[in-house]
């Protein structure tokens, strides 16, 4: 990749990143009159090549945290080891689990703030960028805020056909991520639930009809952003046509181009006209909509 291409994916990358520093609180009036964009090149023009991995980066502390000393921790407080990770790496951003949180909301916003703080703390590292932190907290079935409001899945909101749920589940659910220092929601789910053996999207899909489904995704984004927080639009281009959970298997969809932008996609054009801050890509194949082979290294054959 040429050198000029490589900038500017950094530049793209770091959009996502500045973001967060502009919305949740960074002071960045030294560049407030120029875009986003334009505020994420002048950051990754100062940028070694590790900063910028870093911030790329991802932490989760789902399986929990092995010190020095080799004792197994819960990760729901913040640690030494982890604080120092994060400031002196760089890190971008870190997704938590159930496991993360505790039913009692001081214990979540002491973690979060660590983490951040770590983020800031100049004499670790030189950027100070805010850390993106999100979590999958969808309502109905997957819900990893364990102190929150247990609200009705998307199907059941679908099903009330008044969109006006919907955006009063996206608020509630907004606010109480807000409260407990969570800046970015990986929902809503935006798939399409066109095939009745599908054993992983189901409830978690707003319904069937693509037009309906995109009024009531929009609806959810617009109550999450009416607290400050980012939305995810996901599983892009649509996981809702799958017989097979993507987590255990590869499904494949055989859907065309022209069956996709009538079904699948037609969500994730609302989202993405509605304003949603991220897209979430799907662990599936296309055949008969993305042709081309690839050759593996590993196995020898396509």
């Amino acid at each position: 990749m040429k050198r000029s291409r490589i900038k500017k994916f950094f530049a793209l990358i770091m959009v996502l990143s500045l973001a967060s520093a502009t919305v949740f609180g960074a002071n960045v009036s030294h560049v407030s009159a120029l875009s986003n964009e334009e505020k994420a090149k002048e950051l990754v023009s100062k940028m070694t090549l590790e900063e910028k991995i870093g911030q790329k980066l991802m932490l989760s502390f789902r399986s929990g945290w092995t010190t020095k000393d080799g004792k197994k921790l819960e990760v729901k407080n913040i640690n030494d080891e982890i604080y120092k990770l994060v400031g002196q790496y760089d890190i971008g951003s870190v997704i938590l689990f159930a496991v993360n949180f505790d039913t009692d909301a001081t214990v979540n916003v002491e973690l979060t703030n660590g983490l951040q703080q770590a983020a800031m703390d100049k004499s670790l590292g030189k950027n100070n960028i805010p850390l993106i932190i999100g979590t999958d907290q969808e309502g109905g079935i997957v819900y990893r805020l364990t102190g929150g409001t247990a609200l009705p899945g998307n199907m059941a909101l679908g099903a009330t056909n008044n969109l006006n749920d919907a955006k009063k589940a996206g608020t509630i659910i907004g606010s109480e991520l807000h409260a407990v220092g969570i800046n970015t929601n990986f929902a809503p789910v935006a798939d399409v639930n066109n095939n009745a053996n599908n054993p992983v999207i189901g409830l978690r899909s707003f319904s069937s009809n693509p037009q309906l489904a995109a009024k009531f995704t929009t609806a959810y984004i617009d109550g999450v952003h009416s607290q400050n927080v980012a939305t995810t639009a996901k599983h892009f281009p649509g996981h809702g046509n799958v017989s097979t959970d993507s987590h255990t298997g590869l499904p494949s969809v055989p859907s065309t181009k022209e069956e996709l932008y009538k079904t699948e996609l037609v969500p994730f054009q609302a989202a993405i006209k509605d304003g949603t801050d991220l897209i979430m890509t799907a662990h599936i194949q296309f055949p008969n909509f993305v042709k081309e082979k690839i050759y593996s290294e590993k196995n020898k054959k396509v």
